[in-house]
């Protein structure tokens, strides 16, 4: 099943670094902050939110930069190809999906095994091509699925499965803003339940030591919650270190967010509701001295269609589209409802062969089928401007004998500022030089010193102006 669901990806991948696909836009932007982590400037935000839109003077990053730290080695060992992006994109898809799968059939074996497949089946089949791509709205999409199936170990006390449980949840949080209510019930539930079993074992509230548990046996280091602290730390490093570096910090801004969302006293009495009702829930799964796999398969998706319901009422059914982010926890919650039904043993090899062939047809007909369809997937048309943006600036830089030097990226045009300025500056890091250029967000960024007013006066220009193709103009420092 592992091998099945993985084909889509690797066709895909093939399929956009055929296309010629390069960085632009927001990817141009990740490829330059993957790039940062071996720099003395490594990134310590995620990408910018669209946060001053609900929340007008509120400029919140996403949560963290889990994902251009995991980037890092496939694009350096790539010489900084754009397709070292799409291999460590796929890299880090095909671990997720071995994880999800692994834990599935160890929590509940062929059963678990196809209800993992179908999950991660339905979020390929749903996104598409543009799921082995870096804009950040993509990774969790898969992600979310391996989330479910470790929370489903999890609540059933198996903790062996939390260390991993606190990787994804860490790497699920950091890719978006809008997956945090969705998946906090979920997570809540867990960590309910987590306090009310460390008392009943340990006759202590936690961190305390208490007299009893499963682990008070084991090697200090060698126990699951330990291990688990160790990992969140590490992944949430960059972020922590940001409060103290820069401001205002995106803590902050966030705090901001939710205060905005929780304005209305509907919204306010619904938060309270839900912590109350999320506290019995954990009192009474963390008095279970175990859990079966159907109750507590549910229960986990029961806590993730909560969250849904508290995304839409936090940010509006304008926001639905966010739904697209957590789809393969989505599918998991859709399947867990026929989890009883769906088959106890392997595939007979009719089954296996039809499911294989169909799989193939998915991920070799899906891209054509989707260029059109599909919103996010950019088009032949930009890729072609941006490659002609990105090949006229090197030419004029060669031409003028320009090599290694700083340069200042202007833009002048909508899809020169959105989409091209990023990607040459992304091309020019790429090819050793010093790229500068503008942006609108108001705050301190950890990319600020690639703002124009840092660069130095011998830095020449460049300008992009809008067309088809879009042209470009070189000026000499001075």
């Amino acid at each position: 099943m592992g091998v099945l669901v993985c084909i889509p990806l690797v066709s895909w991948s093939i399929w956009w670094i055929a296309l010629g696909w390069l960085p632009q836009g927001d990817e141009g932007i990740i490829a330059m902050k993957v790039h940062d982590v071996f720099s003395a400037n490594p990134p310590l935000l995620g990408m910018r939110s669209t946060s001053d839109i609900s929340a007008p003077g509120v400029w919140a990053h996403h949560p963290g930069p889990m994902e251009f730290y995991l980037l890092a080695i496939p694009y350096a060992v790539s010489g900084w190809h754009p397709a070292g992006l799409l291999i460590g994109c796929l890299l880090l898809a095909i671990l997720v999906v071995a994880l999800t799968i692994w834990q599935a059939w160890t929590a509940a074996g062929t059963r678990g095994v196809w209800l993992a497949g179908v999950s991660i089946l339905g979020a390929e089949v749903i996104v598409g091509p543009p799921i082995v791509l870096p804009w950040n709205p993509w990774p969790p999409v898969l992600a979310t699925a391996a989330l479910m199936v470790l929370s489903w170990r999890v609540l059933r006390g198996r903790l062996s499965a939390l260390p991993w449980l606190a990787v994804i949840a860490s790497y699920v949080l950091q890719s978006n803003l809008a997956l945090i209510p969705m998946v906090a019930p979920l997570l809540l539930l867990l960590s309910g339940v987590g306090l009310v079993r460390w008392r009943e074992e340990r006759g202590a509230l936690w961190p305390l030591p208490g007299t009893g548990g499963p682990a008070r046996h084991t090697v200090w280091w060698k126990r699951p919650g330990v291990r688990a602290t160790a990992l969140t730390l590490l992944c949430w490093a960059p972020p922590i270190l940001e409060i103290g570096l820069i401001s205002p910090n995106n803590p902050s801004q966030v705090g901001k967010l939710v205060v905005h969302s929780l304005a209305s006293p509907v919204a306010m009495v619904g938060a309270v509701v839900l912590l109350a009702a999320i506290g019995c829930a954990s009192w009474k799964l963390g008095q279970r001295r175990s859990i079966p796999n159907v109750v507590a398969v549910r229960w986990i998706s029961g806590a993730l269609w909560v969250g849904v319901v508290a995304a839409f009422i936090a940010g509006g059914a304008g926001r639905s589209v966010y739904l697209l982010l957590a789809v393969g926890g989505l599918c998991f919650a859709i399947a867990a409802w026929v989890y009883p039904r769906l088959p106890e043993r392997a595939m007979p090899p009719a089954v296996t062969c039809a499911t294989g062939a169909a799989v193939i047809v998915l991920a070799l007909l899906l891209p054509y089928a989707e260029r059109q369809s599909v919103p996010y997937v950019r088009t032949e048309t930009d890729t072609a401007n941006a490659k002609s943006a990105v090949s006229q600036s090197l030419a004029a830089l060669r031409s003028h004998g320009v090599r290694g030097a700083a340069v200042v990226v202007r833009a002048d045009g909508f899809y020169s500022v959105v989409s091209y300025q990023t990607a040459v500056a992304a091309a020019l890091y790429a090819e050793g030089y010093r790229p500068y250029y503008d942006s609108a967000w108001p705050n301190r960024e950890d990319d600020s010193f690639r703002r124009v007013k840092h660069a130095p006066r011998s830095a020449v220009t460049l300008t992009l102006t809008d067309g088809d193709p879009v042209t470009v103009g070189f000026h000499p420092s001075g």
